[in-house]
C-alpha cells in the first residue's frame, strides 16, 4: 500500500506563498441559486496571491458568465440532466446515512 506524504509549503504565518494554491470547485449546475451565488461570493473574496480558484460546472448557464466576468477560470463539462438532477432522497440511502453526509466536517 502506498502512503502519501502530507502536503507542506514553507510559509510563515501571514506571509504569501511562493505560488498560490490551486483549488478546484465543482458544481452540478450553473443556475444562479443559493449555493452557486454563495460560491461566486466566496471566490470573489479569495486573495489571488494565495488561492487560484478554478471552477468546473456540469452545465452552461448564468453562473459561467458571472464567474468568467469576474476573471475566474471556469470550465464546463456537460453532463446529462439525468445525472445533474439526481436528488439524494432518490438514491435509496437510509436517513442515518443522509444525516451523516449532511453533517459538517470537523
Amino acid at each position: 500500500m502506498t502512503t502519501l506524504a502530507p502536503v507542506t509549503r514553507t510559509q510563515t504565518a501571514g506571509s504569501t506563498p511562493a505560488q498560490p494554491w490551486t483549488i478546484l470547485y465543482l458544481d452540478h449546475t450553473a443556475k444562479l441559486s443559493g449555493g452557486e451565488i454563495a460560491l461566486a461570493r466566496l471566490i470573489g473574496e479569495l486573495d489571488p496571491a494565495r488561492v487560484r480558484a478554478v471552477v468546473l460546472l456540469a452545465e452552461d448557464g448564468p453562473l459561467v458568465a458571472r464567474l468568467r466576468e469576474a476573471g475566474v477560470e471556469t470550465h464546463v463539462l456537460p453532463l446529462p440532466s439525468g445525472v445533474r438532477e439526481v436528488r439524494k432522497d432518490t438514491l435509496g440511502l437510509s436517513a442515518a446515512c443522509l444525516k451523516t453526509l449532511a453533517a459538517p466536517a470537523i
